[in-house]
């Protein structure tokens, strides 16, 4: 077999491929460029790390930097390898599971997660004691999803494999390994194992005939700017699509000029027109107009890559029961030029009030999603409609799944909805959405959220937990409501907190004072109800 073995270790322990060489297999090491080259006959990949470790210090887009490269470094050895071994920490194997779980691009390669146990036992511990922070529960997430849906996992013991497998709800695809025998045979049996079931394909993984609807509001952009999102639908790749237009009531005096020319360019464009509602209120609008069997959303003021809805086509064509992908986007300003990449992750309960860490503008849904599960977008939360359908998802028991690719630019400038009225409404907003739009969290859940948010909330969430602390239950949403609610206690003192984080000190000082003073709160709730 072609194996790939991966470790970012600086002095990595090559007990492991050295045993598959002295098995026959051809085995090729992928480690950083300082790391010594192993003395068992194989093949060394050199990741290209330039700048990797400032990018570390950046929490979950160090990690998933990381784990893009190691992917990229896999596919420009060029090999077709029969196996491919990560190591969990980090994620490392996040992006190359992900492709190969949504779309198969190794082809019938075997993926597996390699687990440690110091790192199991810490990640374990720690969120038992709720000490995760926000950013590197974002990492958290990334791990899992990499042991959630790898081809198989390879572990030192049995109680390393059991905790992954009861925290995942994972049953198959789990290898034990004491010796090096005992390993070779463990990776070969995975590779066997694999290859007789080689993954979900619902139709082929190829939908070529299917009929995709872009869906693109209008309301004040200039003629230039939303012709270039036109352009960008109408050039894909996959060429079975229609653009729906939605004039959202605009108010430019020359919009029947726009909206005549941008017709005219090409007989799959159709122009709705509607009074003023939003943005959620236009693309709901459009749903009901749809032909396609499946909807992408795309603001006037950004651009598709031509393979997106090809890929995205993909996705669907091998799992029958996905009903969303969102993938990755590049910010970038007129003027400033590239503003970085926006890199959704796989839903987490524990982030899901958070912050909008899921999707933004410029996802692909089945249509059924919206026809037969009744699925809208809520005009009432416009400025986070998008943050408010993904928990409505996660609600119904939708599946979607972040692509790991970067496939439509997200055009950053001063008119934008998010920039004119994100943060004057945002108090009000996220409490809504919340009340409105947040799944049920079980009693441990909610204690991971409160935590989550405390520490993304930093001096903020310290001082408003000042206001009505009995408020505070294990609801999610009563915190939340408690410090983004109608009071204005709760308003002085989140601004207050916004202002005191202006100082690095005092914010990190604030996120522990808010972390501990939850911690302590829920102290007293368990020993107040145990004296009852």
């Amino acid at each position: 077999m072609r194996i790939c073995w991966v470790s970012l270790q600086t002095s990595p322990d090559f007990d492991a491929p050295r045993a598959l060489a002295s098995a026959g297999h051809a085995v090729s090491v992928l480690v950083r460029p300082s790391t010594t080259a192993p003395d068992c006959g194989a093949t060394v990949l050199h990741l290209d790390d330039t700048g990797a470790e400032a990018t570390l210090e950046r929490g979950m887009q160090g990690a998933y930097e990381l784990s893009r490269r190691v992917h990229r470094t896999i596919l420009d050895a060029g090999e077709a390898f029969d196996y491919i071994e990560i190591p969990v920490e980090q994620g490392l194997g996040y992006v190359t599971v992900r492709e190969q779980h949504l779309l198969r691009t190794h082809g019938a390669t075997a993926v597996g997660i390699r687990l440690g146990m110091p790192e199991v036992e810490r990640r374990t511990a720690a969120s038992q004691l709720h000490l995760i922070s926000a950013s590197e529960r974002q990492v958290c997430v990334l791990e899992d999803d990499s042991m959630r849906h790898a081809d198989g996992l390879i572990g030192p013991c049995e109680d390393v494999l059991a905790s992954v497998r009861t925290r995942l709800e994972r049953s198959e695809g789990t290898y034990r390994w004491a010796d090096a025998q005992q390993y070779v045979a463990a990776v070969e049996q995975l590779v066997r194992e694999t290859r007789d079931h080689p993954g979900t394909c619902a139709s082929g993984g190829r939908a070529t005939d299917a009929l995709v609807s872009v869906v693109i509001p209008f309301y004040r952009e200039p003629l230039d700017v939303l012709s270039a999102a036109v352009e960008s639908a109408l050039t894909q790749s996959h060429e079975a699509v229609e653009l729906l237009v939605v004039d959202d009531g605009s108010p430019l005096p020359d919009k029947d000029t726009i909206l005549t020319r941008v017709a005219a360019r090409d007989s799959r464009i159709r122009v709705l027109h509607k009074p003023n509602g939003g943005l959620a209120s236009a693309r709901n609008h459009a749903i009901e107009a749809a032909s396609g069997d499946y909807l992408l959303f795309l603001d006037a003021d950004n651009e598709l890559r031509p393979e997106y809805v090809e890929t995205g086509l993909r996705a669907f064509a091998r799992h029958s029961d996905l009903m969303a992908v969102t993938p990755e986007c590049r910010h970038y300003h007129k003027r400033k030029g590239d503003g970085g990449l926006y890199r959704p992750l796989p839903y987490d309960h524990t982030l899901a009030i958070y912050r909008n860490v899921f999707g933004d503008a410029g996802s692909m849904f089945r249509t059924a999603a919206f026809r037969e599960h009744g699925l809208r977008y809520d005009p009432d939360v416009d400025i986070y409609s998008d943050w408010a359908i993904w928990l409505d998802c996660a609600r119904l028991g939708l599946r979607f799944e972040p692509l790991p690719r970067t496939l439509f630019d997200y055009r950053v400038h001063g008119d934008s909805m998010m920039s004119t009225r994100a943060f004057d409404e945002h108090i009000s907003v996220l409490a809504l959405l919340i009340e409105r739009h947040a799944p049920a969290f079980t009693p441990e859940e909610s204690r991971r959220v409160l935590t989550t948010l405390a520490d993304g909330w930093g001096v903020g969430a310290c001082l408003a937990t000042l206001a009505p602390i009995e408020a505070v239950e294990f609801s999610p949403g009563r915190f939340a409501r408690t410090i983004y609610g109608g009071g204005f206690t709760a308003r002085i003192l989140d601004r207050a907190g916004r202002a005191a984080e202006r100082s690095p000190l005092v914010a990190k000082l604030g996120r522990s004072i808010a972390r501990s003073t939850l911690r302590m709160h829920r102290w007293r709730q368990r020993k107040h109800r145990g004296s009852e």
